[in-house]
């Protein structure tokens, strides 16, 4: 026996794109989009956040590709007072339902940031990491 994993599990490591720590947040989130050339929303909560990105649940299936603005409702947590907005633009990279959060789970990569929104983001990681336990971390390699 070797340390090299067996090919179906060294293909998931290599295929896995959340190698931020992912960590569980329940905060107030908006998505729009456009269908039709008519602009759609819908009101969602986070689930986990990230760096590169976030788990959501909504009422909204949507396609796998589809380009969505988020605005995240960051809201205070272990001794942050602050509450402020988080406007990101972010690509579904998974959707399907989940009857235990009633809606739609919805994997984003994020691909843009409003303002200083990328900042902000970091500041809101990094502090989460000393605060609150992550839900996990996967890095090429290790499992």
């Amino acid at each position: 026996m070797g340390d090299t994993p067996a090919p179906d599990l060294a293909a998931a490591i290599e295929g896995e794109r959340r190698l931020e720590n992912r960590h569980v947040v329940h905060w107030p989130v908006l998505l729009n989009w456009s269908a039709g050339g008519q602009p759609q929303a819908a009101a969602g909560r986070t689930l986990e956040l990230s760096f590169g990105g976030a788990r959501v649940t909504a009422e909204h299936n949507f396609p796998l590709g589809e380009t969505l603005a988020c605005r995240i409702s960051v809201r205070p947590w272990h001794g942050n007072s602050g509450m402020f907005d988080l406007d990101v633009t972010a690509r579904v990279m998974h959707c399907a339902y989940s009857a235990a959060n009633d809606g739609f789970d919805i994997g984003l990569q994020f691909t843009g940031f409003a303002g200083d929104g990328k900042e902000r983001l970091a500041k809101v990681v990094q502090a989460l990491e000393k605060g609150v336990a992550t839900v996990g971390k996967v890095v090429k390699g290790e499992r």
